[in-house]
This record gives structure tokens, sequence and C-alpha cells, in this order.
């Protein structure tokens, strides 16, 4: 009954805190996390048991890690394979290798490597969220954002696997170790590795889907949802049994059910309960934290100054890793932001070592605080990125002119007048160039793509790579002179500069923008676009025409009504969705 009130109290003052604190726009996870100081030891102490703050915390480990398992894929691994990897292995192993190496002046060699580890994973929850709110999920710093933060995902798990014997690296320094080299320790954990690998592939060729086959058949949907979380708390319970963690089996419960053909079935039913599962989890990680113990003899200031430098260190790592990539100081300057803070697997290795006592308790204190303030003090400057980014933009300028206008002197003498400048050379971008071509308008391409620009340079495409946001490369395709910019790219934020910029060195300019969403037609048309297309209503208008086709209406019914629709600026469909 202890643990049905303790609940039911993390809950209720989740609901009460998310109405009170989302007014002032603070997102979710803090707000779990203020909630979980508030009622636990350190505040109201309504909640002050570790026996039962501990069981809460588990059980939010379990249904978070289940859900993020289910929302993993192995298919999206191979699709986007080079920006996962490469980026994704370059920023972990650097920010492990430079974290360790700064800390070890500090710590013993093996904390220096464990809080390396930590400071190396950011957090997806975070990630996520913020770029569903600003539309940046399929922005070219977004896929970048998403790819790192799978791979984070991904090698956290081989850190949860290793933690158990994190101890063993402390005899490096030993005579002993280097004679005997431990292998009576290692040799039983290879085998469990085999075992584990092994266990695992017959889960998920075999065993889960005949399973999961055997009760669709029974077309009973309430049985399919108790079996699927019946499956993960089994898996997450042998697992643990293994002699791995109870954070590992539940992940791996998700990804077993993830990769069979029900996932989305499984999707459907568990995705509506995971902010019950993502509240329970971070409201425990506030119950944890000791108030009295960072107060106590200034380590408040320590604490803070230390997140600061972690903040700052993983942010230059990040930025010059995607740069080496990218080439755009734009991209690496906001993904490094975005990525800069601590993430929520960090918790998940902070508990289970404190658990097998790597760390002790004072250290396992100072940690948990560091992870909570990278987070706050990141979602701040998330917020306000694009703002930075635009202030210290001439800082950034070096970096541009030094990969933008290399070699370029003749491009800018055949430069065109009275031109189209199409931004993005995706699918849009390329359909704008071949009827600019078919009906002979001169037109420049500006693409941040550096293979894309290599492979069109070589077809003899008129087109350049930089980034459109930057008043230099406006400048350098004659923007002064053109007639028409065609913005066509996934970036809302970028979209919105260069509306603002385009109109400031060209007022005649005609802008055409498409957009995604028609949330926001309004905003930049104010900004100064002419005609923004929203791809949203635009697939409603060709659902609308396929229609009325089959209500067999002639062709110019058809074609009246959809022109009627868009002269309208979409009012008929906007008064419909409302």
């Amino acid at each position: 009954m202890s643990i049905f009130s303790d609940l039911m109290i993390v809950l209720i003052f989740s609901v009460i805190n998310t109405l009170i604190l989302s007014f002032l726009k603070v997102p979710p996870i803090i707000i779990f996390i203020i909630t979980g100081f508030l009622i636990g030891p350190s505040g109201l102490e309504l909640i002050k048991n570790s026996n039962e703050i501990e069981f809460i915390s588990q059980i939010g480990i379990v249904l978070l890690l289940f859900t993020i398992g289910l929302e993993f894929s192995i298919k999206e691994l191979r699709e986007k394979k080079k920006d996962i990897f490469y980026l994704g292995f370059l920023q972990v192993f650097f920010t492990i290798l430079i974290s360790t190496l700064f800390l070890f002046f500090f710590y013993s060699y093996t904390l220096a490597l464990f809080i390396g580890i930590l400071i190396s994973l950011s957090s997806t929850a975070i990630i996520l969220k913020v770029l569903e709110e600003k539309n940046q999920l399929h922005s070219i710093a977004g896929k970048i954002q998403i790819s790192i933060s799978i791979f984070q995902d991904l090698v956290s798990i081989i850190f949860m696997i290793l933690l158990p014997y994190f101890k063993e690296i402390q005899f490096l320094n030993s005579e002993f170790y280097i004679n005997k080299l431990h292998l009576e320790s290692f040799f039983p954990f290879f085998l469990k590795i085999i075992a584990f690998i092994v266990g695992f592939y017959v889960l998920l060729k075999y065993i889960i889907p005949i399973t999961l086959n055997l009760i669709v058949k029974t077309r009973n949907k309430d049985l399919f949802v108790l079996s699927v979380i019946v499956l993960c708390f089994l898996i997450t319970l042998l697992t643990a049994k293994s002699g791995f963690s109870v954070a590992l089996g539940a992940f791996l419960a998700g990804l077993l059910i993830s990769e069979t053909e029900y996932s989305y079935e499984t999707l459907s039913n568990i995705i509506p309960f995971k902010i019950v599962f993502t509240s329970i989890f971070f409201v425990s990680i506030g119950m944890l934290v000791d108030i009295h113990f960072i107060l106590s003899n200034d380590r408040w200031f320590y604490i803070l100054m230390l997140s600061l430098v972690i903040g700052f260190l993983k942010f230059i790592i990040i930025f010059f890793v995607v740069y080496f990539f990218y080439k755009n100081t734009r991209t690496s300057f906001i993904t490094g932001i975005y990525l800069s803070q601590i993430g929520e697997f960090s918790f998940i290795l902070l508990i289970e070592a404190a658990k097998l006592q790597i760390i002790n308790q004072e250290m396992y204190q100072i940690l948990l605080s560091i992870t909570i303030i990278t987070m706050l003090i990141s979602i701040l400057i998330i917020e306000n990125s694009y703002k930075i980014y635009d202030v210290l933009e001439n800082f950034f300028f070096y970096f541009s002119n030094k990969n933008v206008f290399k070699n370029s002197n003749e491009e800018h003498i055949l430069m065109p007048k009275d031109h189209i400048i199409i931004i993005g050379y995706g699918i849009n971008g390329r359909n704008v160039a071949k009827a600019a071509k078919i009906v002979d308008i001169p037109y420049v391409i500006v693409e941040m793509n550096s293979k894309t620009v290599k492979e069109e340079k070589s077809k003899g495409e008129f087109i350049l790579f930089g980034d459109a946001t930057n008043v230099y490369i406006l400048e350098k395709v004659n923007i002064r002179l053109a007639k028409m910019i065609v913005i066509v790219i996934n970036d809302p934020e970028a979209t919105k500069k260069i509306i603002k910029l385009s109109k400031k060195l060209n007022p005649n300019i005609y802008i055409l923008a498409r957009t995604r969403y028609i949330m926001e037609v309004p905003n930049l048309k104010e900004l100064g676009a002419n005609e923004v297309i929203p791809e949203e209503f635009e697939t409603s208008i060709q659902i609308f025409r396929r229609i009325l086709e089959h209500y067999q209406f002639s062709l110019p019914e058809i074609e009246f009504f959809a022109e009627e629709l868009r002269i309208s600026g979409y009012d008929l469909l906007r008064r419909t969705q409302s």
C-alpha cells in the first residue's frame, strides 16, 4: 500500500507542477525533476524511504528504456550508418578521450574514464522534444543530432554491459595484472557475452515472432497488450539473472519487439503511456538529489563551475566533429548546443555504478547534480541558440570564408542577373531547376551537402556550396540583381532568416518559400515572403482532387475548386481544421 500511495504522490504532483510550470514554458523533463526534488527527502519529505525511492526509480528505468527500445530500429542504423557511426563514434570517442585526460589530473584513471563515459552521452528525450516543438526534425542539424543520439543510445548499452567489470581497470598499473592478465576474471565474461548474443539472436528470429504471432491469431487486443508487458518484464528479469542490468534488459525487450511485424501495433498501445513512464523516471531522479550535501562546504559553486566546463567542452568537441564533415558553422554550432548536456542514460549508469561501488556516495551526488544542471543550462541555451549564433556569426566568418569562397572568383564573374536563386537541392529544388532550364530562365543553386554540390557541378549545374543564412553567401549569388528566390529546405529557422536577409539585401525580390505546416505561413509572410506553399495543405488539396475525381466531377470543376482553396489562402481548410 505504501508503494501505491508513493506512486500516486508522484503522479499527482507531476500533474500539478506540469499545470503550473507549463505557463512558464518549462520543459516537461525539468518539471519532473523539480517535482521529485519537492516531494523527496530534500524537499517536503512526502517520500523519504530510500528503498521505496529505489523501487520507483527501477520501475521508471524499466518502463522508459522499454519504450526507447520500441522506438529504436536496426533498419534505421543501416539507412543512416554514415552519420550514426562516423559522427557518433567520433563524438563519443573524443569526448571520452579528452574528458578522461582532463579529469585525470583530479581523479583516479578509473573514475576519470567513468566520468568521461557519462559526459559523452546526451539526452535523447530533450533533443527529440525540442526538435518536435521547433519543427526541426527534418532539418540538416536535426538529422545530425538524431543520428548522434542513436549512436549514443547504442553505445550506452555496451557501457551497461561492461559496467560490472569496470573495476578491473583499476589493476592496469599492477604488475600482477600485466603478468596474469586476470584471465580468470575475463574468460567467464566473454563466455557470458557470447551466450548473451546467441540468446538475443534466438529470441529475435524465433521465440518473439512466433509467440506474438500465436497471440495475434487470437484477435484479443487485451491479451496482446498484456503479453507485450509480460515479455518486457520477463526479458528484463532474465537479463538481470544473467548478471546484466535491468535497464539493459528493458531496452533489449523493446528492441526485440520493435524488429517484429507487430512493432507498430505495440507502439500504438504503449507509447500513449510514455509520458507516465518518463515522469516516474525523472521524478525518481529528482528525489535522489541531496540538496543539503550540495549546499554544504560551498560544493554548489564547485558543481556549477564543473557543469559549465563540461558543457562547454562537450560543445567544442561536437562543433569540430560536425564541422569536419559538413563544413558549416551554423549546423555545427546548433548541433553542439543541442547535444551539450548529459543525458538520461548517464543517470542509469550512475545508479548502476553506485550499486556496484564504482563511485562513492559523495561522487554520486556530485555527478547527479552536474547531470541535472547541464540539462537545465542546455535547455535555456537551446531556446536562444539561433539568436546566439546570429550574434556570433561574424566571429565564425573565417570558417565560412575559408571553405566557401576558396577558388570561386570565376563563379562570381559568371554570376547571372534577373535569375532565380534556389535554396536547397532536394526533390523540390531539383524540380524547380528543371522547370527553369526548360523555359530558359537563369538560376543558381545554393546547397549545404558538399557531396551533392560536387556531383551536380560535374554534371554542369550552376551550384554553390554554402549556408544561405549567411549574408556573404547571398551576396555571392548576386541576390541584389536576382528576380526571385525559392527556399525549399527543411529548416524553419533557416527559412525565416533567409527571408529576412533577402528582403534586406533586395527589397524588390520575389520570395517563394516552402514550409511543412500551415501554422508557419502567416509568420513567413510577415517576414517578407510573397508566397508560402505549405506541404501540409498541398497534400490536403491533392486528396481533395482525388475525392472529386472519384465522384466524377469534371476536370475544369476540379481545377476551379483547387484554385479557390489556394487563392483564398487556405481559409476554407483552415476553418475546417479548427
